[in-house]
């Protein structure tokens, strides 16, 4: 069994039809994930594959700027996030109503929304919006990919607590001979097992998947776990809340401190801060 020990992506092509797939496995992204929320196990088998599915989105398409992948439901997961920029410097976070855990559902009905906010704020933000049910990622994201950029996609995601690994198919646009072709690589992609997709190594999992196919796999880029957060953007969430209140707040305690959600970094803010904050707003 293949030990995978670092965060990778991995493309590879089928030469002889216009058909691309991708790999994505994480470890220390889950790791990391854990060391900093107490997620229950099934919270984090959900949010693991969040990741795994925004990363494989990040490596599909050209944007600088921020990937976000995010949920409405009526489940018991009330939110859930997982982002990507470019460099797949990824981060995600659930929170849940712990009474409805027991019940199973999770994400329920709703809605997927993805949004693309480019650093550049010239440029335009996008968003694609689609039906989620069943705590069913990869449906909601093989839709999306239809509805959005008329690719059409499978795709595979398997988390196990500790790892999380997906692979992506997609038929890119060509004429319409390349179909049954696509049929035929899509069902021996739909072989593959949990395990086998968390376990062994990708160059393992093409050939045993498509050992008859003339496929071109390329060099791995890495992927981390990395926070986008910065005192400077804490500094705009105090903003938001008005001087008035933070005054109030600094009647109470001499010392605000501002938790990212994401990864749990506090920032501190004394009454000098704040008067800084303001002053220069």
């Amino acid at each position: 069994m293949f030990m995978r020990q670092y965060d990778i992506l991995q493309k590879f092509i089928f030469e002889s039809a216009d058909i691309r797939g991708e790999f994505v496995h994480l470890h220390h992204c889950i790791k990391a994930l854990v060391e900093r929320h107490p997620y229950p196990q099934p919270v984090l088998n959900l949010l693991s594959q969040a990741l795994s599915a925004v990363a494989l989105l990040s490596g599909t398409i050209k944007f600088e700027g921020a990937l976000i992948l995010q949920t409405e439901t009526n489940g018991a997961i009330n939110v859930l996030v997982a982002q990507s920029n470019e460099k797949q410097h990824i981060r995600g976070l659930a929170k849940w109503d712990e009474a409805r855990l027991e019940e199973g559902c999770l994400l329920g009905e709703g809605r997927l929304a993805i949004t693309i906010i480019p650093d550049n704020a010239k440029d335009k933000r996008y968003q694609g919006i689609v039906e989620i049910s069943d705590d069913n990622f990869t449906l909601a994201f093989e839709t999306y990919f239809m509805q959005s950029e008329q690719l059409a996609t499978k795709l595979w995601l398997a988390s196990d607590g500790h790892r999380a690994a997906g692979l992506l198919l997609q038929k890119m646009p060509s004429d319409n001979s390349d179909w049954a072709y696509w049929e035929h690589v899509s069902t021996l992609a739909a072989t593959i097992s949990d395990q086998e997709l968390l376990n062994l190594d990708n160059t393992e999992i093409l050939h045993r998947l498509f050992h008859e196919e003339d496929i071109r796999l390329f060099d791995e880029s890495p992927a981390v776990f990395k926070c986008r957060c910065t005192k400077e953007k804490m500094e705009k969430a105090i903003l938001t809340c008005g001087e008035a209140e933070i005054e109030t707040l600094l009647i109470i305690n001499p010392v605000i401190d501002v938790t990212c959600e994401f990864c749990n970094q506090q920032y501190s803010f004394d009454k000098v801060d704040v008067a800084r904050i303001f002053a220069t707003s």
